[in-house]
């Protein structure tokens, strides 16, 4: 006979005093939390392609240079696919950028206009 593992859930928990930690394991993470991964997953998707574009390369030579299937990284620009942290390394060496540019937000279109006088 197979054991079965047990799921914790919410409700397992007795009130009042760990009514706050049922709070916290059952919500969701907000923006005003800081970035949610669909957040990050579409950063990183504009960052790939800005970057691409910024070198001239083309899909299949990037991915040639990260050493991925050209789909992967169709479906990593258009912020379909979830990366891992090696894969992130990866297109950070391909486009030579690092890491953690790839996460950050892009700068805003607004901030490198010209005010016209």
């Amino acid at each position: 006979m197979r054991a079965t593992k047990r799921v914790f859930q919410p409700h397992d928990l007795s009130p009042p005093e760990d009514q706050r930690l049922a709070s916290i394991v059952t919500r969701r993470p907000k923006s005003e939390d800081g970035p949610v991964p669909a957040d990050l997953r579409i950063r990183f998707a504009q960052n790939v392609k800005a970057a691409r574009l910024a070198i001239g390369i083309s899909q299949r030579d990037l991915a040639q240079l990260a050493g991925v299937a050209r789909s992967y990284v169709y479906a990593i620009e258009h912020g379909a696919a979830n990366v891992t942290l090696e894969m992130v390394m990866l297109f950070g060496r391909a486009l030579a950028k690092e890491p953690t540019d790839l996460l950050k937000p892009p700068p805003s279109p607004t901030a490198h206009r010209p005010t016209k006088t």
